[in-house]
Protein backbone atom coordinates (compact mmCIF):
# COMPACT_ATOMS: atom_id res chain seq x y z
CA UNK A 1 0.00 0.00 0.00
CA UNK A 2 1.43 3.41 -0.93
CA UNK A 3 1.91 6.22 1.64
CA UNK A 4 -1.08 8.22 0.34
CA UNK A 5 -3.25 5.14 0.45
CA UNK A 6 -2.20 4.44 4.04
CA UNK A 7 -3.05 8.00 5.08
CA UNK A 8 -6.48 7.81 3.46
CA UNK A 9 -7.10 4.43 5.06
CA UNK A 10 -6.22 5.65 8.58
CA UNK A 11 -8.26 8.83 8.06
CA UNK A 12 -11.23 6.69 7.13
CA UNK A 13 -10.78 4.53 10.26
CA UNK A 14 -10.59 7.61 12.53
CA UNK A 15 -13.73 9.14 11.02
CA UNK A 16 -15.54 5.81 11.34
CA UNK A 17 -14.64 5.54 15.07
CA UNK A 18 -15.72 9.13 15.73
CA UNK A 19 -19.02 8.39 14.04
CA UNK A 20 -19.58 5.46 16.44
CA UNK A 21 -18.78 7.35 19.67
CA UNK A 22 -22.00 8.27 21.54
CA UNK A 23 -22.33 11.96 22.19
CA UNK A 24 -20.56 12.98 18.98
CA UNK A 25 -20.94 16.53 17.74
CA UNK A 26 -23.90 15.63 15.54
CA UNK A 27 -25.62 13.78 18.40
CA UNK A 28 -25.01 16.62 20.86
CA UNK A 29 -26.53 19.08 18.46
CA UNK A 30 -29.68 17.03 18.08
CA UNK A 31 -29.96 16.65 21.89
CA UNK A 32 -29.66 20.41 22.39
CA UNK A 33 -32.34 21.01 19.79
CA UNK A 34 -34.54 18.51 21.59
CA UNK A 35 -33.93 20.32 24.88
CA UNK A 36 -34.94 23.65 23.36
CA UNK A 37 -38.07 22.13 21.87
CA UNK A 38 -39.08 20.53 25.17
CA UNK A 39 -38.46 23.68 27.20
CA UNK A 40 -40.00 26.15 24.75
CA UNK A 41 -43.30 26.24 26.66
CA UNK A 42 -44.31 26.84 30.26
CA UNK A 43 -45.86 24.33 32.65
CA UNK A 44 -49.12 24.84 34.57
CA UNK A 45 -51.12 22.62 36.91
CA UNK A 46 -54.61 22.48 38.44
CA UNK A 47 -54.84 20.02 41.34
CA UNK A 48 -58.21 19.21 42.92
CA UNK A 49 -58.93 16.83 45.80
CA UNK A 50 -62.00 16.08 47.92
CA UNK A 51 -62.19 14.29 51.26
CA UNK A 52 -65.30 15.81 52.86
CA UNK A 53 -68.47 15.89 50.76
CA UNK A 54 -71.23 18.37 51.67
CA UNK A 55 -74.14 16.14 50.69
CA UNK A 56 -72.49 12.70 50.62
CA UNK A 57 -71.27 12.66 54.20
CA UNK A 58 -71.45 8.86 54.54
CA UNK A 59 -68.97 8.58 51.67
CA UNK A 60 -66.19 10.87 52.90
CA UNK A 61 -62.61 9.89 52.05
CA UNK A 62 -59.41 9.91 54.12
CA UNK A 63 -56.39 10.66 51.96
CA UNK A 64 -57.36 13.01 49.12
CA UNK A 65 -55.62 15.88 50.91
CA UNK A 66 -52.45 13.80 51.20
CA UNK A 67 -52.68 12.82 47.53
CA UNK A 68 -53.16 16.40 46.35
CA UNK A 69 -50.55 17.80 48.74
CA UNK A 70 -47.94 15.24 47.65
CA UNK A 71 -48.65 15.93 43.98
CA UNK A 72 -48.22 19.65 44.61
CA UNK A 73 -44.89 19.25 46.42
CA UNK A 74 -43.58 16.90 43.74
CA UNK A 75 -44.50 19.23 40.85
CA UNK A 76 -42.94 22.25 42.57
CA UNK A 77 -39.85 20.66 44.16
CA UNK A 78 -38.96 17.96 41.62
CA UNK A 79 -40.51 19.12 38.35
CA UNK A 80 -39.74 22.79 39.11
CA UNK A 81 -43.16 24.14 38.17
CA UNK A 82 -43.45 27.73 39.34
CA UNK A 83 -45.67 27.97 42.47
CA UNK A 84 -47.77 30.73 40.90
CA UNK A 85 -48.39 28.44 37.91
CA UNK A 86 -50.13 25.90 40.15
CA UNK A 87 -53.73 26.05 41.42
CA UNK A 88 -54.49 23.97 44.53
CA UNK A 89 -58.18 23.20 45.15
CA UNK A 90 -59.24 21.17 48.18
CA UNK A 91 -62.70 20.37 49.61
CA UNK A 92 -64.70 23.64 49.60
CA UNK A 93 -62.59 25.02 46.74
CA UNK A 94 -62.98 21.85 44.66
CA UNK A 95 -66.62 22.37 43.70
CA UNK A 96 -67.86 22.12 40.13
CA UNK A 97 -67.86 25.89 39.71
CA UNK A 98 -64.48 26.17 41.47
CA UNK A 99 -62.86 23.71 39.07
CA UNK A 100 -64.48 25.29 36.01
CA UNK A 101 -63.41 28.77 37.15
CA UNK A 102 -59.82 27.61 37.69
CA UNK A 103 -59.65 26.20 34.15
CA UNK A 104 -61.34 29.27 32.66
CA UNK A 105 -58.99 31.66 34.49
CA UNK A 106 -56.00 29.77 33.12
CA UNK A 107 -57.06 30.51 29.53
CA UNK A 108 -55.76 34.06 29.71
CA UNK A 109 -52.36 32.94 31.07
CA UNK A 110 -51.31 29.96 28.94
CA UNK A 111 -49.68 29.97 25.50
CA UNK A 112 -49.88 27.62 22.50
CA UNK A 113 -46.58 25.88 23.35
CA UNK A 114 -47.45 25.31 27.04
CA UNK A 115 -48.29 22.12 28.94
CA UNK A 116 -51.17 21.90 31.45
CA UNK A 117 -51.51 19.15 34.07
CA UNK A 118 -55.01 18.53 35.46
CA UNK A 119 -55.26 16.22 38.49
CA UNK A 120 -58.39 15.11 40.36
CA UNK A 121 -58.68 12.73 43.29
CA UNK A 122 -61.98 11.94 44.99
CA UNK A 123 -65.05 9.96 44.05
CA UNK A 124 -65.92 8.93 40.53
CA UNK A 125 -69.31 7.69 39.38
CA UNK A 126 -71.24 6.38 36.38
CA UNK A 127 -74.69 7.21 35.06
CA UNK A 128 -76.85 6.65 31.99
CA UNK A 129 -75.33 8.07 28.83
CA UNK A 130 -76.87 11.37 27.75
CA UNK A 131 -76.53 13.18 24.41
CA UNK A 132 -74.19 13.02 22.63
CA UNK A 133 -74.73 9.26 22.86
CA UNK A 134 -71.13 8.11 22.77
CA UNK A 135 -70.66 5.36 25.38
CA UNK A 136 -69.99 1.75 24.40
CA UNK A 137 -71.52 0.62 27.72
CA UNK A 138 -74.31 3.26 27.77
CA UNK A 139 -72.73 4.86 30.86
CA UNK A 140 -71.18 8.31 31.19
CA UNK A 141 -68.34 8.73 33.69
CA UNK A 142 -68.32 11.59 36.20
CA UNK A 143 -65.92 13.36 38.52
CA UNK A 144 -67.64 14.03 41.86
CA UNK A 145 -66.66 17.48 43.19
CA UNK A 146 -67.19 18.53 46.80
CA UNK A 147 -70.78 19.70 46.15
CA UNK A 148 -71.84 16.43 44.47
CA UNK A 149 -75.52 15.69 45.14
CA UNK A 150 -77.02 12.37 46.32
CA UNK A 151 -79.95 12.27 43.87
CA UNK A 152 -78.74 14.34 40.92
CA UNK A 153 -75.69 14.59 38.68
CA UNK A 154 -76.11 18.32 38.05
CA UNK A 155 -73.15 19.24 40.29
CA UNK A 156 -70.88 16.52 38.87
CA UNK A 157 -68.48 16.93 35.95
CA UNK A 158 -69.20 14.61 33.03
CA UNK A 159 -66.29 13.23 30.98
CA UNK A 160 -67.50 15.17 27.94
CA UNK A 161 -67.64 18.40 29.97
CA UNK A 162 -64.10 18.24 31.31
CA UNK A 163 -62.72 17.64 27.81
CA UNK A 164 -64.55 20.71 26.46
CA UNK A 165 -63.27 22.88 29.33
CA UNK A 166 -59.68 21.73 28.87
CA UNK A 167 -59.69 21.93 25.05
CA UNK A 168 -60.52 25.63 25.31
CA UNK A 169 -57.06 26.22 26.82
CA UNK A 170 -55.50 25.82 23.34
CA UNK A 171 -52.14 24.55 24.61
CA UNK A 172 -49.61 22.09 23.17
CA UNK A 173 -50.10 19.31 25.73
CA UNK A 174 -52.73 18.44 28.34
CA UNK A 175 -51.93 15.72 30.88
CA UNK A 176 -54.92 14.48 32.89
CA UNK A 177 -54.49 12.30 35.97
CA UNK A 178 -57.71 10.83 37.37
CA UNK A 179 -57.43 8.98 40.67
CA UNK A 180 -61.08 7.95 40.89
CA UNK A 181 -63.22 4.85 40.60
CA UNK A 182 -64.24 3.84 37.05
CA UNK A 183 -61.55 6.15 35.67
CA UNK A 184 -60.85 3.96 32.63
CA UNK A 185 -64.21 4.88 31.15
CA UNK A 186 -63.01 8.44 30.61
CA UNK A 187 -61.42 7.48 27.27
CA UNK A 188 -63.28 4.39 26.05
CA UNK A 189 -64.45 4.47 22.42
CA UNK A 190 -68.06 4.14 21.35
CA UNK A 191 -68.89 0.68 20.11
CA UNK A 192 -68.45 0.34 16.36
CA UNK A 193 -71.35 -2.09 16.10
CA UNK A 194 -73.83 0.03 18.07
CA UNK A 195 -76.96 0.42 15.96
CA UNK A 196 -78.19 3.59 17.65
CA UNK A 197 -78.83 6.06 14.84
CA UNK A 198 -77.35 8.88 16.89
CA UNK A 199 -73.92 7.23 17.21
CA UNK A 200 -71.44 7.27 14.34
CA UNK A 201 -69.30 4.15 14.05
CA UNK A 202 -66.13 6.24 14.15
CA UNK A 203 -67.19 8.43 17.08
CA UNK A 204 -64.44 8.92 19.66
CA UNK A 205 -65.75 10.18 22.98
CA UNK A 206 -64.69 11.66 26.23
CA UNK A 207 -61.15 12.91 26.85
CA UNK A 208 -59.65 11.61 23.64
CA UNK A 209 -57.70 14.12 21.56
CA UNK A 210 -54.28 14.23 19.93
CA UNK A 211 -52.80 16.64 22.48
CA UNK A 212 -54.14 14.73 25.52
CA UNK A 213 -52.34 12.19 27.67
CA UNK A 214 -54.70 10.67 30.24
CA UNK A 215 -53.52 8.56 33.18
CA UNK A 216 -56.30 6.70 34.99
CA UNK A 217 -56.17 4.84 38.29
CA UNK A 218 -58.49 1.99 37.29
CA UNK A 219 -60.38 0.38 34.48
CA UNK A 220 -63.94 1.44 33.70
CA UNK A 221 -65.46 -1.27 35.91
CA UNK A 222 -62.98 -1.03 38.79
CA UNK A 223 -62.52 1.07 41.92
CA UNK A 224 -59.50 3.06 43.05
CA UNK A 225 -58.09 2.21 46.48
CA UNK A 226 -56.39 4.09 49.33
CA UNK A 227 -54.30 2.50 52.06
CA UNK A 228 -53.45 3.46 55.63
CA UNK A 229 -49.97 1.98 55.23
CA UNK A 230 -48.98 4.61 52.64
CA UNK A 231 -51.44 7.39 53.58
CA UNK A 232 -52.29 7.75 49.89
CA UNK A 233 -54.18 6.14 47.10
CA UNK A 234 -51.94 3.54 45.49
CA UNK A 235 -51.99 5.19 42.03
CA UNK A 236 -51.06 8.69 43.22
CA UNK A 237 -48.40 7.27 45.53
CA UNK A 238 -46.61 5.57 42.63
CA UNK A 239 -47.13 8.51 40.25
CA UNK A 240 -45.32 10.75 42.75
CA UNK A 241 -42.65 8.12 43.40
CA UNK A 242 -42.11 7.72 39.67
CA UNK A 243 -41.50 11.40 38.97
CA UNK A 244 -39.02 11.50 41.85
CA UNK A 245 -36.93 8.69 40.33
CA UNK A 246 -34.36 9.75 37.66
CA UNK A 247 -34.01 6.12 36.57
CA UNK A 248 -37.41 6.35 34.85
CA UNK A 249 -35.87 8.26 31.94
CA UNK A 250 -36.32 5.10 29.89
CA UNK A 251 -35.61 6.63 26.46
CA UNK A 252 -32.59 8.61 27.75
CA UNK A 253 -33.81 11.99 26.51
CA UNK A 254 -33.08 13.63 29.90
CA UNK A 255 -36.80 14.05 30.62
CA UNK A 256 -39.18 11.99 32.73
CA UNK A 257 -42.40 11.90 30.76
CA UNK A 258 -45.99 11.19 31.74
CA UNK A 259 -45.83 8.04 29.64
CA UNK A 260 -42.66 6.77 31.35
CA UNK A 261 -44.11 7.39 34.82
CA UNK A 262 -47.27 5.52 33.89
CA UNK A 263 -45.24 2.47 32.82
CA UNK A 264 -43.99 2.36 36.41
CA UNK A 265 -47.07 3.54 38.36
CA UNK A 266 -49.47 1.33 36.41
CA UNK A 267 -47.46 -1.82 37.06
CA UNK A 268 -46.81 -0.98 40.73
CA UNK A 269 -50.48 -0.13 41.41
CA UNK A 270 -51.69 -3.39 39.89
CA UNK A 271 -49.10 -5.27 41.94
CA UNK A 272 -49.83 -3.40 45.20
CA UNK A 273 -53.61 -3.85 44.90
CA UNK A 274 -53.34 -7.50 43.82
CA UNK A 275 -54.96 -6.58 40.49
CA UNK A 276 -57.97 -4.95 42.16
CA UNK A 277 -57.05 -1.77 40.25
CA UNK A 278 -55.53 -1.91 36.78
CA UNK A 279 -54.56 1.61 35.68
CA UNK A 280 -55.14 2.71 32.09
CA UNK A 281 -53.49 5.23 29.76
CA UNK A 282 -54.57 7.13 26.67
CA UNK A 283 -51.81 8.76 24.63
CA UNK A 284 -53.06 10.96 21.80
CA UNK A 285 -49.63 11.17 20.14
CA UNK A 286 -47.57 8.04 20.68
CA UNK A 287 -44.72 9.45 18.59
CA UNK A 288 -43.95 12.17 21.13
CA UNK A 289 -43.74 11.66 24.90
CA UNK A 290 -44.83 14.60 27.08
CA UNK A 291 -41.86 15.49 29.26
CA UNK A 292 -42.74 16.79 32.72
CA UNK A 293 -39.48 16.66 34.72
CA UNK A 294 -36.22 17.78 33.08
CA UNK A 295 -33.20 16.00 34.55
CA UNK A 296 -30.46 18.15 32.99
CA UNK A 297 -27.81 17.03 30.52
CA UNK A 298 -24.70 15.14 31.64
CA UNK A 299 -21.56 17.26 31.97
CA UNK A 300 -19.29 14.56 30.49
CA UNK A 301 -19.60 12.78 27.16
CA UNK A 302 -18.69 9.07 27.03
CA UNK A 303 -15.76 8.24 24.76
CA UNK A 304 -16.18 4.47 24.62
CA UNK A 305 -18.91 2.22 23.36
CA UNK A 306 -20.12 -1.04 24.94
CA UNK A 307 -18.21 -4.07 23.76
CA UNK A 308 -20.89 -6.60 24.62
CA UNK A 309 -24.44 -6.50 23.34
CA UNK A 310 -27.19 -8.75 24.74
CA UNK A 311 -28.13 -11.41 22.22
CA UNK A 312 -31.00 -13.06 24.09
CA UNK A 313 -34.52 -11.99 24.95
CA UNK A 314 -36.84 -13.27 27.70
CA UNK A 315 -38.44 -16.59 26.79
CA UNK A 316 -41.32 -16.40 29.30
CA UNK A 317 -43.72 -14.04 27.58
CA UNK A 318 -47.30 -14.19 28.95
CA UNK A 319 -49.63 -15.91 26.51
CA UNK A 320 -52.89 -15.63 28.44
CA UNK A 321 -55.17 -12.81 29.48
CA UNK A 322 -57.75 -12.64 32.29
CA UNK A 323 -60.89 -14.55 31.45
CA UNK A 324 -63.15 -12.85 34.02
CA UNK A 325 -63.81 -9.55 32.26
CA UNK A 326 -67.42 -8.31 32.70
CA UNK A 327 -69.42 -8.64 29.49
CA UNK A 328 -72.69 -7.10 30.68
CA UNK A 329 -73.73 -3.70 31.95
CA UNK A 330 -76.56 -2.84 34.36
CA UNK A 331 -79.98 -2.89 32.71
CA UNK A 332 -81.41 -0.36 35.17
CA UNK A 333 -79.96 2.92 36.33
CA UNK A 334 -80.51 3.72 40.06
CA UNK A 335 -82.27 6.97 40.93
CA UNK A 336 -80.31 7.39 44.15
CA UNK A 337 -76.56 7.17 44.36
CA UNK A 338 -74.64 4.58 46.34
CA UNK A 339 -71.00 5.59 46.00
CA UNK A 340 -68.72 3.05 47.60
CA UNK A 341 -66.24 4.59 50.04
CA UNK A 342 -62.59 4.02 49.16
CA UNK A 343 -61.40 0.98 51.17
CA UNK A 344 -58.49 1.38 53.57
CA UNK A 345 -57.63 -2.26 54.30
CA UNK A 346 -54.47 -1.86 56.35
CA UNK A 347 -53.79 -0.05 59.60
CA UNK A 348 -50.86 1.92 60.99
CA UNK A 349 -49.44 2.40 64.48
CA UNK A 350 -48.59 5.99 63.60
CA UNK A 351 -51.16 8.57 64.71
CA UNK A 352 -50.53 12.29 64.31
CA UNK A 353 -51.41 14.67 67.17
CA UNK A 354 -50.10 17.94 68.60
CA UNK A 355 -50.80 20.63 71.18
CA UNK A 356 -50.52 24.41 70.78
CA UNK A 357 -50.28 27.21 73.34
CA UNK A 358 -51.66 29.83 73.44
CA UNK A 359 -54.41 29.39 70.85
CA UNK A 360 -55.80 32.94 71.01
CA UNK A 361 -54.63 36.46 71.68
CA UNK A 362 -53.86 39.76 70.00
CA UNK A 363 -51.22 40.24 67.30
CA UNK A 364 -48.30 39.67 67.42
CA UNK A 365 -49.13 36.28 68.94
CA UNK A 366 -46.28 33.85 69.67
CA UNK A 367 -47.50 30.24 69.60
CA UNK A 368 -45.56 27.09 70.46
CA UNK A 369 -46.53 23.80 68.78
CA UNK A 370 -45.47 20.46 70.21
CA UNK A 371 -45.80 17.06 68.59
CA UNK A 372 -47.61 14.46 70.74
CA UNK A 373 -48.03 11.80 68.03
CA UNK A 374 -48.09 8.08 68.71
CA UNK A 375 -45.80 5.66 66.88
CA UNK A 376 -42.44 7.47 67.25
CA UNK A 377 -42.40 9.62 64.10
CA UNK A 378 -39.01 10.61 62.70
CA UNK A 379 -40.15 13.38 60.33
CA UNK A 380 -42.53 16.29 60.86
CA UNK A 381 -44.14 18.61 58.30
CA UNK A 382 -46.00 21.64 59.71
CA UNK A 383 -48.39 23.84 57.73
CA UNK A 384 -49.26 26.61 60.20
CA UNK A 385 -51.25 28.97 57.94
CA UNK A 386 -53.41 26.64 55.84
CA UNK A 387 -51.71 27.34 52.49
CA UNK A 388 -50.78 23.68 51.81
CA UNK A 389 -47.04 24.46 51.97
CA UNK A 390 -44.61 23.13 54.56
CA UNK A 391 -43.55 25.92 56.93
CA UNK A 392 -41.52 24.07 59.55
CA UNK A 393 -40.00 20.69 60.41
CA UNK A 394 -39.13 19.33 63.83
CA UNK A 395 -41.10 17.95 66.75
CA UNK A 396 -41.41 21.33 68.53
CA UNK A 397 -41.71 24.64 66.70
CA UNK A 398 -42.62 28.24 67.43
CA UNK A 399 -44.34 30.78 65.19
CA UNK A 400 -45.34 34.42 65.55
CA UNK A 401 -48.64 35.46 63.96
CA UNK A 402 -48.45 39.13 62.98
CA UNK A 403 -51.87 39.54 61.42
CA UNK A 404 -55.35 39.06 62.93
CA UNK A 405 -57.31 36.09 61.65
CA UNK A 406 -58.20 32.45 62.16
CA UNK A 407 -55.50 29.92 61.26
CA UNK A 408 -55.90 26.20 60.61
CA UNK A 409 -52.95 23.93 61.45
CA UNK A 410 -51.96 20.69 59.74
CA UNK A 411 -49.25 18.29 60.91
CA UNK A 412 -48.00 15.40 58.76
CA UNK A 413 -45.73 12.85 60.45
CA UNK A 414 -43.70 10.02 58.96
CA UNK A 415 -41.83 7.00 60.22
CA UNK A 416 -40.20 5.18 57.32
CA UNK A 417 -42.97 4.26 54.89
CA UNK A 418 -45.74 5.09 57.37
CA UNK A 419 -47.41 8.49 57.29
CA UNK A 420 -50.31 10.07 59.17
CA UNK A 421 -51.76 13.55 59.43
CA UNK A 422 -54.05 15.67 61.59
CA UNK A 423 -55.68 19.00 60.81
CA UNK A 424 -57.29 21.39 63.30
CA UNK A 425 -59.55 23.92 61.63
CA UNK A 426 -59.33 27.55 62.83
CA UNK A 427 -57.33 26.48 65.90
CA UNK A 428 -55.42 29.76 66.26
CA UNK A 429 -57.38 32.99 66.63
CA UNK A 430 -55.43 36.24 66.43
CA UNK A 431 -57.25 39.46 67.30
CA UNK A 432 -56.53 43.08 66.46
CA UNK A 433 -54.58 44.67 69.32
CA UNK A 434 -56.66 47.81 68.98
CA UNK A 435 -60.30 48.22 70.03
CA UNK A 436 -62.83 45.72 68.76
CA UNK A 437 -63.70 46.26 65.12
CA UNK A 438 -66.21 44.83 62.71
CA UNK A 439 -65.06 44.47 59.10
CA UNK A 440 -67.72 45.19 56.46
CA UNK A 441 -67.52 44.12 52.81
CA UNK A 442 -69.41 45.45 49.79
CA UNK A 443 -72.95 44.04 49.83
CA UNK A 444 -74.86 42.47 52.70
CA UNK A 445 -73.04 41.70 55.96
CA UNK A 446 -74.28 39.48 58.82
CA UNK A 447 -72.76 40.85 62.05
CA UNK A 448 -73.22 40.86 65.82
CA UNK A 449 -72.09 42.95 68.79
CA UNK A 450 -69.74 40.82 70.95
CA UNK A 451 -70.52 42.55 74.28
CA UNK A 452 -72.21 45.51 75.98
CA UNK A 453 -71.49 48.86 74.33
CA UNK A 454 -70.60 51.93 76.40
CA UNK A 455 -73.40 54.34 77.24
CA UNK A 456 -73.70 56.97 74.51
CA UNK A 457 -71.97 54.76 71.98
CA UNK A 458 -74.59 52.03 71.81
CA UNK A 459 -77.24 53.28 69.39
CA UNK A 460 -77.58 52.14 65.80
CA UNK A 461 -77.27 55.74 64.65
CA UNK A 462 -73.86 56.08 66.31
CA UNK A 463 -72.47 52.61 65.50
CA UNK A 464 -73.50 52.69 61.83
CA UNK A 465 -72.67 56.36 61.19
CA UNK A 466 -70.38 56.79 58.20
CA UNK A 467 -71.57 53.56 56.54
CA UNK A 468 -72.84 54.23 53.03
CA UNK A 469 -75.79 51.86 52.72
CA UNK A 470 -77.34 52.98 49.41
CA UNK A 471 -80.61 53.64 51.30
CA UNK A 472 -80.81 50.05 52.57
CA UNK A 473 -82.09 49.61 56.12
CA UNK A 474 -80.52 47.45 58.82
CA UNK A 475 -82.52 44.48 60.09
CA UNK A 476 -82.94 42.11 63.01
CA UNK A 477 -84.94 38.89 62.81
CA UNK A 478 -87.42 38.02 65.57
CA UNK A 479 -87.82 34.26 65.85
CA UNK A 480 -90.79 34.48 68.23
CA UNK A 481 -92.93 36.08 65.52
CA UNK A 482 -90.85 34.91 62.53
CA UNK A 483 -90.58 38.50 61.32
CA UNK A 484 -87.94 40.95 60.10
CA UNK A 485 -87.66 44.14 62.16
CA UNK A 486 -86.15 47.32 60.70
CA UNK A 487 -83.58 48.87 63.06
CA UNK A 488 -84.15 52.54 63.90
CA UNK A 489 -81.26 55.03 64.55
CA UNK A 490 -82.29 55.35 68.23
CA UNK A 491 -82.39 51.58 68.87
CA UNK A 492 -79.89 50.21 71.42
CA UNK A 493 -77.69 47.46 69.96
CA UNK A 494 -77.37 44.65 72.48
CA UNK A 495 -75.01 41.69 72.63
CA UNK A 496 -75.68 38.43 70.78
CA UNK A 497 -78.17 39.91 68.28
CA UNK A 498 -77.60 38.95 64.65
CA UNK A 499 -77.83 42.08 62.46
CA UNK A 500 -77.98 42.43 58.68
CA UNK A 501 -76.37 45.59 57.30
CA UNK A 502 -75.65 46.68 53.73
CA UNK A 503 -72.45 48.54 52.78
CA UNK A 504 -71.56 50.01 49.41
CA UNK A 505 -67.83 49.82 50.12
CA UNK A 506 -65.43 47.94 52.36
CA UNK A 507 -65.52 49.63 55.75
CA UNK A 508 -64.73 49.16 59.43
CA UNK A 509 -67.02 49.71 62.40
CA UNK A 510 -65.20 50.75 65.57
CA UNK A 511 -66.90 49.50 68.75
CA UNK A 512 -66.54 50.93 72.28
CA UNK A 513 -67.25 48.10 74.67
CA UNK A 514 -67.54 48.46 78.44
CA UNK A 515 -64.44 47.46 80.38
CA UNK A 516 -66.34 44.70 82.16
CA UNK A 517 -69.28 44.13 79.86
CA UNK A 518 -72.25 42.10 80.89
CA UNK A 519 -72.96 39.74 78.07
CA UNK A 520 -76.60 39.44 79.01
CA UNK A 521 -79.00 36.66 78.11
CA UNK A 522 -80.58 36.01 74.73
CA UNK A 523 -83.75 34.02 74.32
CA UNK A 524 -83.97 31.67 71.35
CA UNK A 525 -87.12 30.03 70.06
CA UNK A 526 -88.12 27.07 67.86
CA UNK A 527 -87.16 27.73 64.24
CA UNK A 528 -84.46 30.00 62.83
CA UNK A 529 -82.83 32.59 65.10
CA UNK A 530 -80.30 35.32 64.19
CA UNK A 531 -77.59 35.34 66.86
CA UNK A 532 -73.96 36.14 67.66
CA UNK A 533 -71.56 35.21 70.46
CA UNK A 534 -69.97 37.44 73.11
CA UNK A 535 -66.32 37.82 74.05
CA UNK A 536 -63.09 38.15 72.10
CA UNK A 537 -62.28 34.49 71.47
CA UNK A 538 -63.80 32.15 68.87
CA UNK A 539 -65.41 29.10 70.41
CA UNK A 540 -66.30 25.66 69.07
CA UNK A 541 -70.00 25.67 68.23
CA UNK A 542 -70.81 22.95 70.74
CA UNK A 543 -69.16 25.05 73.44
CA UNK A 544 -70.72 28.37 72.39
CA UNK A 545 -74.18 26.74 72.42
CA UNK A 546 -73.63 24.54 75.46
CA UNK A 547 -76.70 26.03 77.23
CA UNK A 548 -78.93 24.72 74.43
CA UNK A 549 -76.89 21.66 73.50
CA UNK A 550 -79.97 19.48 73.07
CA UNK A 551 -82.15 22.06 71.33
CA UNK A 552 -80.05 23.31 68.40
CA UNK A 553 -79.64 21.32 65.17
CA UNK A 554 -77.97 23.56 62.57
CA UNK A 555 -75.78 26.68 62.52
CA UNK A 556 -75.21 28.63 59.32
CA UNK A 557 -72.64 31.41 58.92
CA UNK A 558 -72.36 33.95 56.11
CA UNK A 559 -69.15 34.93 54.32
CA UNK A 560 -69.65 38.59 53.42
CA UNK A 561 -66.40 38.74 51.44
CA UNK A 562 -67.83 36.30 48.88
CA UNK A 563 -71.52 37.05 49.55
CA UNK A 564 -72.19 33.35 50.11
CA UNK A 565 -73.29 31.16 52.99
CA UNK A 566 -70.64 28.96 54.58
CA UNK A 567 -70.92 25.21 55.08
CA UNK A 568 -73.66 24.32 57.53
CA UNK A 569 -72.54 23.15 60.99
CA UNK A 570 -74.59 20.25 62.31
CA UNK A 571 -75.06 19.14 65.92
CA UNK A 572 -72.96 15.98 66.12
CA UNK A 573 -71.73 16.42 62.54
CA UNK A 574 -68.30 15.50 61.17
CA UNK A 575 -65.77 17.00 58.79
CA UNK A 576 -66.57 20.51 57.62
CA UNK A 577 -69.99 20.13 59.25
CA UNK A 578 -68.51 19.20 62.65
CA UNK A 579 -69.77 21.03 65.75
CA UNK A 580 -66.11 21.55 66.65
CA UNK A 581 -65.96 24.26 63.95
CA UNK A 582 -65.71 27.73 65.44
CA UNK A 583 -68.10 30.62 65.88
CA UNK A 584 -66.39 34.01 65.85
CA UNK A 585 -67.32 37.20 67.74
CA UNK A 586 -68.65 40.06 65.55
CA UNK A 587 -70.11 37.55 63.07
CA UNK A 588 -73.81 36.79 62.80
CA UNK A 589 -75.19 33.27 62.54
CA UNK A 590 -78.46 31.54 61.84
CA UNK A 591 -79.19 28.81 64.39
CA UNK A 592 -82.13 26.41 64.04
CA UNK A 593 -83.75 25.45 67.35
CA UNK A 594 -86.06 22.52 68.02
CA UNK A 595 -87.09 24.03 71.35
CA UNK A 596 -86.86 27.22 73.41
CA UNK A 597 -83.72 28.12 75.34
CA UNK A 598 -81.39 30.83 76.64
CA UNK A 599 -77.91 31.58 75.36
Amino acid sequence: MCMIGRKLFFLFIILFIIFLIPGSVADIGSDENFKIEKESGKYWAILAGVDHYVFLQNNNLKYSWDDTFDMKNMLINDCKIEPDHLVFLYDGQATKSGIQTAISTLRSRVGPSDTVIFYFTGHGDQAEDIPPYDEYDDLDEYLCPQDSLPTSYSNDIRDDEIQIWLEQLNVKNIVCIFDICYAGGMVKSASSNNNDEFIGSDYEKDIKNRNFVVLMASNDYEESFSYDSIQNSAFTYYIVEGFKSPTLDINHDYWISAEEVFSYAGFKTTEFTSSASNPQIFDGDTSNDVGIRFLGYPTTIPTTVPTTIPTTVPTTIPTTVPTTIPTTVPSTIPTTRTISPTPTPTSSNLKAEFVASPVSGSAPLRVQFKDTSQGNPSEWYWDINNDAFQDYSGSTIEHVYDKPGDYSIRLVVRNGQEMNSVEKINLIHVTDPEATKIQLYPGWNFISIPGTLEEGYNTAGYVFSGIESDQHSQFRYTALSSAWVRIQPTDILGPSDGIWIYSVNSNTIQLKLEDNPENGLKQVYPGWNAIGISGETPLPVKEALTNVRNQWSTVWGYDASSQKYEAAIINGGTGIHSDTQTMCPTKGYWVYMTGQGTL
